[in-house]
């Protein structure tokens, strides 16, 4: 029988090779995983309010002006008054930030089939199931 510990050791583990594989990727393309992540996030939810974007990827409102910051120094990303509210900065990619991202969408392919190629649709949906429900109760445990 697994213990807890055994199970928690497997989810580190899978943790950290997983990190180190989109580590590698975006590596490979000139970008930090948190910058990959939020070029991708914008590529598939559109342009954002940097406040929205920082809550999409996880990161705080002070970390993502760093971020974006960079990803405008090297052209991936623009800032430009949102039309609904002008004292707020919508945050898009430039076509160059479009490329990067059909580059990190290939990246994720890539990872996916080193990882799930042979899994039937049950074993990806029990998987799914088991890392929702993880994840959620990882956002429940009270920080110190």
């Amino acid at each position: 029988m697994t213990s807890v510990e055994d199970a928690l050791d497997a989810v580190a583990d899978l943790a950290a090779g997983f990190g180190a594989l989109v580590d590698t990727g975006t590596r490979r393309l000139g970008l930090t995983p948190v910058r990959a992540r939020v070029v991708f996030a914008l590529h598939e939810d559109g342009p954002s309010r940097q406040r929205a974007l920082g809550q999409s990827v996880g990161v705080s409102a002070q970390q993502l002006a760093v971020i974006v910051d960079a990803l405008v120094d090297k052209g991936l990303v623009r800032r430009d008054p949102d039309p609904e509210d002008r004292r707020a900065l919508r945050v898009s990619l430039t076509a160059a930030g479009e490329s990067a991202a059909a580059e990190i969408a290939a990246v994720r392919r890539e990872i996916g089939e080193v990882l799930l190629g042979d899994f039937d649709e049950e074993r990806r949906d029990t998987l799914v199931t088991l890392c929702a429900t993880m994840t959620d109760r990882a956002a429940r445990v009270p920080r110190r």
